[in-house]
C-alpha cells in the first residue's frame, strides 16, 4: 500500500514529461481555416482544370494544396517550440500557393479578388498589415513560377459552378473569421 502513493507520483512525472507543448489557439484557428478553405479551393480550380487541360503538375499541386499542406503545416506549427513562429512561416508558403493558384487560373480577376482577400484577411488577422504587406512577396514569385509554366495565359469567362464554389469559399472564410471573433469577445 505504501508502494501505491509512489508508484502513482512517477506515473504522473513520466506522463507529465511525454506531455506535447499545448497548440496555441492561434493555430488552431489557422489549422481550421486551411481545412475548410484549401480543399474547395481546389475543387473549384479543379473544375476550371476539366475544361482547360492543365500540365500534370498542376494536378499533383492541387492534391499537394487541397490535402497535404493543411495538414503539414498544422504538425509543423504544433510541433515547433514557437508555433506563432511557424506559423508565420507557412503563412509565407500560403502566399506563394495563392500566387501559384492565381496563375493556374488564368490570373482571373474575381478569382485573384476572393484568394486576395481571403488571404489577407487572415494574414491581416494573424500579423497585422506590415506581415501582410512582406506576404506579397512570395505571392508575387508564386505568380511569377506558374506565369511561367502556363505562359501567362488569361482566363475571362468562369463556368458558373466555378464561380459558386470560390463564393462559398469566401463566404466560409469570412463566417470562420466572425466566429473566432466571438469566440474571443466572449472570453
Amino acid at each position: 500500500m505504501i508502494g501505491d502513493k509512489d508508484m502513482g507520483s512517477h506515473v504522473a512525472q513520466a506522463s507529465a514529461s511525454t506531455d506535447r507543448p499545448r497548440v496555441h489557439p492561434v493555430v488552431r484557428m489557422i489549422y481550421t481555416q486551411r481545412m475548410l478553405g484549401l480543399p474547395l479551393m481546389g475543387v473549384g480550380i479543379a473544375t476550371l482544370f476539366w475544361q482547360h487541360a492543365p500540365q500534370p503538375w498542376a494536378w499533383w499541386f492541387l492534391g499537394f494544396v487541397g490535402l497535404i499542406w493543411p495538414q503539414l503545416a498544422f504538425q509543423l506549427a504544433s510541433r515547433a517550440r514557437d508555433g506563432i513562429r511557424q506559423e508565420r512561416r507557412s503563412h509565407f508558403v500560403d502566399a506563394f500557393i495563392a500566387g501559384i493558384c492565381i496563375a493556374l487560373t488564368g490570373f482571373n480577376f474575381w478569382i485573384a479578388s476572393i484568394l486576395a482577400t481571403v488571404f489577407f484577411m487572415t494574414t491581416i488577422g494573424f500579423g497585422g498589415l506590415r506581415f501582410a504587406l512582406w506576404s506579397l512577396l512570395p505571392m508575387m514569385f508564386g505568380c511569377l513560377l506558374a506565369g511561367i509554366s502556363t505562359g501567362f495565359a488569361t482566363l475571362d469567362k468562369l463556368p458558373f459552378v466555378t464561380e459558386l464554389i470560390f463564393a462559398s469559399g469566401l463566404f466560409m472564410v469570412g463566417c470562420s473569421f466572425g466566429w473566432a471573433g466571438n469566440l474571443q469577445a466572449r472570453n
